[in-house]
């Protein structure tokens, strides 16, 4: 039995089993291997099956590979190692067993057995995963999954040790990555089958019937526990909320995690940009890889370059040594690029060759690094309008624009403020390091409720924090939600400013900086400008801060 295993980025994505004389592969549904990646053209190569011999022809642009050498045909052999973009393809010859169905295909984006909410959730999970024995000379027998690698077999060797006489010595294993449970079998005489079907791998979804030798056993996930209900219900890893708009933000973070296409985040500040950021990059095959951040906005523009690129020693005066930059740091991770409208736009051609090529030359070099990364980009801005103005690139903003991420305003999902606020309670610092406890009343979720929120869920924080801190008891009131004069609902028209054009400057500048705690960073995108600018107007004016 012939089998074809794809691998993303070293993680098992699929297997297949050579079943006919042609295999697509590529980008579209119409294909047998499907490979959902922008790098991936709709009908890359096709994997020919003749006289007992496997050969590939590439049909794409980008190219397909063959132990690093680009091939346009070419006879597959055994262990030889195809690369598709992101994705690594081996194929593989198993003993045949009349009568054994067909072996399963499992896509590792379209089976999702339990997301990962957060990595504190790990260990959760893997303590409440356990195997329950129904059939078999175990029957009646359970075992808890522990830790995050199971080996199964007869032998006295095996994590799980099995008595059953039609299972191999060292039959196969159970283990976890990436939130999701898999199992493997390692080349085992009888075979392992998933709710009837033989696999070489798959995933395990909760509730899946194991078949080994004549052993069956139930895959379990414990949902009895408040925590985790409650995050599958209104929670993804800290994105809280139910509302309709809020549960679709949780489908597209999703989706969006399952490949590596650019995302582009839109919304209001204090929406939450950079924690949707982090939220898809933690749900992603890159979790383990470094989540590096650049404010677009708060670096100057003589330093934005070295920021992004890195500089060599002596590219510039101050350049005492080598500096990697944000692209060479986030290798095999994500880049996040917060406040992208704000990039220079002497930039933005450098920003959309490494976007097109994965390339780029650090400040006062000559080499060319290639990178491996995932780019995230956010702004507060409307793109489509800057551009329009001629103030964005029309070219770098399609490229940003492959997976857009809209985040709804607090004002239009008002329903969450309950939980948000019993969030923000139980993770409030001061609590935590008192170890007091504080619930709040009907009346002050009624008044937050009815306020318009212009800073957002960040706001509501500040409002929780400042609430816990003011009141005399462990309830929080009507009375100990406070907002700030400047902020709340409009009550009439705003006095007018009078005196010169710099005077109402400054006075504008102070009355944000008050409304925004003194965060010039804050104050700075609420005035939609860059960070820098609002440093220079601080100083220019001599406003204490």
């Amino acid at each position: 039995m012939k089998v074809i295993e794809v691998f993303y980025r070293d993680e098992l994505h699929s297997e297949h089993q050579v079943s006919k004389k042609e295999i697509k592969i590529g980008r579209a549904k119409l294909n047998d291997i499907i490979l959902n990646d922008p790098s991936v053209s709709r009908v890359h190569a096709v994997i020919k099956f003749e006289k007992g011999k496997l050969s590939i022809i590439d049909s794409s642009s980008g190219g397909t590979f063959i132990n690093n050498d680009k091939v346009t045909s070419k006879t597959i052999n055994f262990n030889d190692k195809i690369t598709i973009g992101p994705y690594s393809i081996f194929t593989k010859e198993y003993e045949d067993h009349d009568g054994d169905p067909e072996l399963q295909t499992t896509y590792h984006e379209e089976t999702l057995a339990v997301p990962l909410l957060n990595k504190q959730n790990n260990s959760f999970l893997l303590n409440h995963a356990s195997l329950n024995f129904i059939k078999g000379p175990d029957s009646g027998r359970s075992f808890r999954i522990e830790k995050e690698k199971i080996t199964f077999g007869t032998h006295n060797d095996n994590d799980l040790i099995l008595s059953d006489e039609f299972i191999s010595r060292h039959h196969g294993e159970f283990y976890f990555r990436n939130g999701e449970f898999f199992v493997r079998d390692l080349g085992s005489r009888n075979g392992t089958f998933i709710n009837g079907k033989r696999v070489q791998g798959s995933i395990l979804a909760p509730g899946s019937r194991i078949d080994i030798g004549k052993t069956g056993l139930d895959f379990l996930v414990s949902e009895d526990s408040d925590v985790f209900k409650k995050d599958k219900e209104e929670q993804l890893g800290e994105i809280v909320g139910k509302s309709q708009k809020i549960k679709t933000l949780y489908t597209l973070c999703k989706k969006a995690a399952s490949c590596d296409a650019t995302v582009l985040i839109n919304g209001e500040t204090g929406t939450g940009k950079e924690l949707i950021a982090k939220t898809i990059h933690s749900l992603s095959s890159r979790s383990e890889g470094s989540f590096v951040t650049i404010d677009c906005g708060s670096i100057p523009k003589e330093l934005i370059e070295s920021e992004l690129f890195g500089h060599e020693k002596g590219a510039f005066t101050g350049a005492q040594t080598q500096r990697k930059g944000a692209f060479e740091r986030g290798h095999k991770g994500t880049v996040f690029l917060d406040e992208i409208g704000e990039l220079p736009k002497e930039m933005q051609p450098k920003l959309l060759r490494i976007l097109e090529e994965r390339e780029f030359k650090r400040v006062g070099g000559d080499t060319h690094i290639s990178t491996d990364i995932r780019v995230i980009a956010a702004t507060n801005r409307e793109l489509n309008v800057e551009v329009a103005k001629g103030n964005f690139r029309e070219d770098l903003f399609f490229r940003l624009y492959v997976i857009p991420v809209s985040l709804p305003e607090l004002r239009e999902r008002k329903s969450d403020i309950p939980l948000l606020a019993d969030f923000f309670i139980a993770n409030n610092p001061f609590l935590k390091e008192s170890g007091s406890k504080a619930t709040i009343t009907d009346g002050a979720l009624k008044k937050m409720s009815d306020y318009k929120w212009p800073g957002n869920v960040r706001e509501l924080r500040n409002v929780i924090d400042r609430a816990i801190v003011n009141t005399d008891s462990d309830i929080i009131t009507e009375d100990d939600i406070q907002f700030i004069p400047t902020m709340q609902n409009d009550k009439g028209p705003a006095p007018a400013l009078s005196g010169s054009l710099e005077d109402i400057e400054k006075q504008t500048i102070i009355n944000a900086l008050k409304a925004q705690g003194g965060n010039k960073k804050a104050t700075a995108k609420v005035l939609g400008i860059a960070y820098s600018t609002m440093c220079e107007k601080v100083k220019k004016y001599q406003i204490e801060t």
